[in-house]
C-alpha cells in the first residue's frame, strides 16, 4: 500500500526544508564569525601587549631619568654620602620605586635608603656592579631578584655615576613587582584575561587573572620559546599552572623583558555555545512556529479541498451542485469549475432528452417517461392515457413558406400543447410534425376531452408575418392497461390509433378501444 502524505505534513516538511538550509548557513557564519571574533580578540591582545610593554618602558625610563639627575649631584663627586642620602629620600615620592642605592665598584652598599643613615649594610649586596657598564652604556635593567635588605623579590634599574672618565660609583632603584602588577590592573581588562610581565628571563614579575599571581615563576616553556624567536606573536599556550589559553606577546627591544596577554580557550568557547544555544533555541522556536503556522494553514487548506468532495459527489450523481465560498482562491476556481461542469452536464442532458427547436421532451425522454409512469399505474392501479398526435396540412406550409416558417408553426404548436395541458402532464415532440402527450391518471374519457382541446387550439389561425395558416392534428389514443398490458403494446395501440384518425380526415380522434370494439362488432 502506498503511503501518502497529508497537506499538513507536506508543508511542515516545507518548513523544515527551509530552515535547515537556512540554519546550515547560519551554523556556517557563525563559524566564520567565531573565528573572525578570536582573531578580533587576538589582535586586541596584542594590542593590549604592545601598550602595557611601552608602559614598562616608559616606567623604566623614567626611573632612569631620576637617576643620571642624582647621578650629577655634588655631594657625590665630593664623597658626602650623608648629603645624598636626604638628597636621594626626597626623590623618591616622585617615582614608583621602594629604595635608592648607593654602590661601591666592589659591590659594596654604601648607601640604601631603606636604611637609616650610617646602619650597617650588607657587603656585595648588589648585584649590580660599576664593571657591569661600557663606556657607553648608560643605564641597567635588572632581572627579578630577592633583595638582601629588602628581603622580598625586586627589580633594579643602575645607572652609572661618572667623573672625569672614571665609574666611583653606580646608583640603582628598586622596585617592587607590585609596581607592574599595578599597571596591569589600571589596563581595566577583562576580568577572564590573563595578563603577565616577565623578565628577560622569562620569570614572572606581575600577574593579574587566574588562581594566583605565580610571582617568581617561569612562564611556559611554549612561551619562552615564543618569545626567543620572535619580539612579538601570537600562539596557542598552557600557562604554568594548566590553563589553556590564545596568548598575544610582546618583547621589549630596550630590555629584554616581555608582556604576554592570554585569552582561556574555555572563555572563547563559552561565548561559541551561548550563541550556539542561542541559535538553537531560535531554530527551535522558528520550526515550532513553522509548524504549528504550517498546521494552521494545512487545515484551512485542507478543509477548502474536503468541501469540493460534496459538490464534486453531487456532480457525479447528477444533482445540483451548490459550491459556497471558500477561503483559498485555488478552491474557489476549482468550485467554479464544478459549478460551469454540473451546468455544461446538466445542458448535455438537456439537449440529449429534448427537442432542441420546441423545447419538449424529445422520443428518448417520452418512452422513459412512459415507462416510469405505467410502473406506477401498475402499483397504484391507475390509468394512464398516451395521445400521438400528427399535424395536418403542414408539408404545405413548409413547402410554401420554407423551413424556417415551418420551424416557426412547429414552435407555435409545442406552445399550444403546454397550454392544454396540466402540470402533471406531460409532451413531447416525437420528429418531423409528430408529438405525444401523456396524461397520468386520466382514463379513455378524460384523454379523448383533453384531445379535443388540443383539436380546438391547433385549429385557430396562425400568423406567419404578411400570411395567415391554419392546421389541423390527427390524434389516436391508447390508455393503459386496457390497450396494452407493455409499453410496447400501448404505444402501437395509440400509433395505430393516430393512424386510422389520420386515415378518417382532419381534425380527428380516435381511441385504441373504439378500434377494439368496431373490430369485436
Amino acid at each position: 500500500m502506498t503511503y501518502r502524505l497529508s497537506i499538513r505534513s507536506n508543508l511542515a516538511i516545507l518548513v523544515a526544508a527551509c530552515l535547515l538550509p537556512a540554519s546550515s548557513v547560519a551554523l556556517g557564519l557563525l563559524a566564520y564569525s567565531y573565528h573572525q571574533n578570536k582573531q578580533q580578540q587576538l589582535e586586541n591582545a596584542l594590542t593590549a601587549a604592545r601598550t602595557m610593554s611601552h608602559l614598562v618602558d616608559k616606567h623604566f625610563s623614567n626611573v632612569e631619568s631620576t637617576l643620571h639627575a642624582l647621578a650629577t649631584s655634588p655631594s657625590l663627586s665630593t664623597g658626602d654620602i650623608s648629603a645624598f642620602y636626604w638628597q636621594a629620600r626626597e626623590a623618591l615620592p616622585t617615582q614608583r620605586v621602594a629604595n635608592v642605592v648607593l654602590t661601591a665598584p666592589d659591590g659594596k652598599q654604601l648607601m640604601n635608603t631603606l636604611q637609616p643613615l650610617g646602619a650597617a649594610l650588607p657587603e656585595n649586596g648588589s648585584r649590580i656592579r660599576t664593571s657591569h657598564f661600557g663606556d657607553t652604556q648608560t643605564s641597567l635593567v635588572s632581572d627579578l631578584f630577592r633583595g638582601k635588605v629588602a628581603g622580598r623579590p625586586v627589580i633594579a634599574v643602575a645607572v652609572p655615576v661618572r667623573r672625569s672618565g672614571q665609574i666611583p660609583y653606580s646608583l640603582s632603584a628598586g622596585m617592587s613587582p607590585d609596581v607592574f602588577d599595578a599597571m596591569l590592573r589600571e589596563q581595566g581588562l577583562p576580568a577572564q584575561w590573563i595578563a603577565v610581565v616577565a623578565d628577560r628571563k622569562g620569570t614572572i614579575v606581575a600577574r593579574v587573572g587566574g588562581a594566583a599571581s605565580h610571582v617568581g615563576n617561569p612562564v611556559s616553556r611554549t612561551l619562552r620559546a615564543a618569545i626567543a624567536g620572535s619580539s612579538e606573536g601570537t600562539l596557542e599556550n598552557t600557562t604554568s599552572d594548566g590553563i589553556p589559553t590564545y596568548t598575544s606577546f610582546k618583547r621589549s627591544e630596550a630590555t629584554g623583558w616581555t608582556v604576554a596577554i592570554g585569552i582561556p580557550t574555555e572563555h572563547v568557547a563559552s561565548q561559541l555555545r551561548q550563541t550556539l544555544s542561542g541559535l538553537f533555541f531560535a531554530f527551535v522556536a522558528l520550526f515550532s512556529a513553522g509548524i504549528i503556522a504550517a498546521r494552521l494553514l494545512g487545515r484551512r487548506i485542507a478543509s477548502a479541498i474536503t468541501a469540493l468532495t460534496a459538490p464534486a459527489i453531487a456532480l457525479g450523481e447528477g444533482r445540483k451542485v451548490d459550491v459556497p465560498p471558500l477561503s483559498l482562491t485555488e478552491a474557489d476556481e476549482v468550485g467554479r469549475a464544478l459549478v460551469r461542469a454540473a451546468g455544461m452536464l446538466e445542458q448535455a442532458r438537456y439537449q440529449a432528452t429534448h427537442d432542441t427547436l420546441t423545447g419538449l421532451a424529445n422520443r428518448a425522454l417520452f418512452h422513459e417517461f412512459v415507462a416510469q409512469q405505467a410502473a406506477i399505474a401498475a402499483r397504484a392501479g391507475t390509468e394512464l392515457s398516451i395521445l400521438y398526435i400528427d399535424l395536418d396540412r403542414f408539408k404545405p406550409v413548409n413547402d410554401k413558406y420554407g423551413h424556417a416558417a415551418g420551424d416557426r408553426l412547429l414552435v407555435h404548436v409545442a406552445r399550444q400543447l403546454r397550454a392544454g395541458l396540466r402540470d402533471a402532464d406531460f409532451a413531447a415532440r416525437l420528429g418531423g410534425d409528430e408529438f405525444a402527450v401523456v396524461l397520468a391518471g386520466a382514463g379513455t374519457g378524460p384523454a379523448t376531452l383533453v384531445a379535443a382541446k388540443i383539436l380546438d387550439r391547433l385549429s385557430l389561425p396562425f400568423s406567419l408575418g404578411s400570411a395567415e395558416v391554419q392546421v389541423a392534428a390527427s390524434i389516436g389514443i391508447a390508455c393503459y392497461p386496457h390497450d396494452g398490458q407493455s409499453i410496447r403494446d400501448l404505444l402501437h395501440a395509440a400509433d395505430e390509433a393516430m393512424y386510422r384518425a389520420k386515415a378518417a380526415g382532419e381534425n380527428h380522434i380516435v381511441a385504441a378501444g373504439e378500434i377494439d370494439a368496431g373490430a369485436a362488432a
